[in-house]
């Protein structure tokens, strides 16, 4: 019984083709790698400083409305969203959970009232927003 003109999938490929076979599946080897793995490096946000730094936290305005959620999962996100660095302490409890509703409230004025219960504070330093307690936030 003859094999009536079907190449089976095994079927090794010889000279040109098969240099051409393996080049194109490396491309797309790559290609898909850079799609996958190379989303989250490009989502990155452009984290501020200096004056950039201090236009955001002081004087722009935000709207948040957080419940139920914890301090360090809603400060953080807050942060990432606005290119914020944010250093919390270890002192402050990152699972306590946040209720706030504040509409037209500096950055550094939400983060200040997510920890005062905790009696920690907040202090804008050169390139990030520190949140600790009073004595070191100074």
């Amino acid at each position: 019984m003859q094999n009536a003109g079907i190449i089976g999938i095994g079927t090794k490929l010889t000279g040109y083709r098969n240099w051409a076979a393996r080049f194109m599946t490396r491309i797309l080897l790559c290609l898909l790698c850079m799609c996958i793995f190379g989303r989250p490096v490009l989502g990155q946000p452009v984290w501020k400083s200096g004056n950039q730094l201090e236009r955001v936290v002081l004087d722009s305005p935000f709207r948040v409305s957080w419940h139920g959620a914890g301090v360090r999962q809603q400060l953080t996100m807050l942060a990432k969203n606005s290119g914020i660095g944010l250093w919390l302490d270890r002192r402050v409890d990152p699972d306590r959970e946040v209720v706030l509703d504040v509409a037209n409230e500096t950055f550094e004025q939400i983060a200040y009232q997510t920890v005062f219960d905790q009696g920690m504070g907040v202090v804008l330093l050169d390139r990030l927003i520190f949140v600790g307690p009073p004595e070191i936030a100074v």
